[in-house]
């Protein structure tokens, strides 16, 4: 992607993956949790709408932590560059994001099925159609909510407004 010309379009995707299940040791610290005991899961679909271009992309991803934590700086994945044919697609899911924090050497995002929560961020030189699949299961349960959410497109840099700005409109 390096050297084009054009903006460049960012799509930031909440991510949810393996399993949380520390009853015991949430009740000792009298702390909740980040989410409801339970398995995870996430794909993040992602579309070439273009019938005649391919599209190229980064695909990032950062583990995220609780607000004022003190210890273990946030953890970023390596970078990887993918590119779409025309009208192709590709799913980002939970097993993808996790190799992504293997290739940054990120042991506590490594093994299934320990829960891992942050983001994953698309970066890509052209519109792309991102819809984001968030699966999940209480232990024991035969249900699986499912919840898909279409991730729109942050704003580049130079089109974003300053806080003062929108707060005068």
């Amino acid at each position: 992607m390096a050297g084009r010309n054009r903006e460049t379009l960012v799509y930031s995707v909440v991510f949810l993956a393996g399993e949380l299940d520390r009853p015991g040791a949430l009740a000792r610290q009298r702390t909740e949790g980040p989410v409801l005991r339970g398995c995870y899961g996430t794909a993040v679909e992602v579309l070439n709408p273009d019938a005649a271009h391919n599209v190229a992309f980064t695909v990032t991803a950062t583990l995220t932590q609780v607000a004022g934590a003190k210890g273990a700086p946030v953890i970023a994945a390596k970078p990887c560059e993918l590119e779409l044919q025309p009208r192709t697609g590709v799913r980002i899911d939970s097993t993808f994001i996790r190799n992504l924090f293997a290739r940054a050497k990120a042991k506590q995002a490594l093994d299934a099925p320990a829960f891992v929560m942050g983001w994953v961020v698309l970066e890509a030189d052209a519109a792309l159609d991102v819809v984001a699949i968030y699966t999940t299961s209480s232990f024991g349960a035969q249900a699986n909510p499912v919840s898909m959410q279409s991730v729109r497109i942050a704003p580049p840099p130079s089109q974003q407004q300053p806080a003062a700005q929108k707060q005068r409109k």
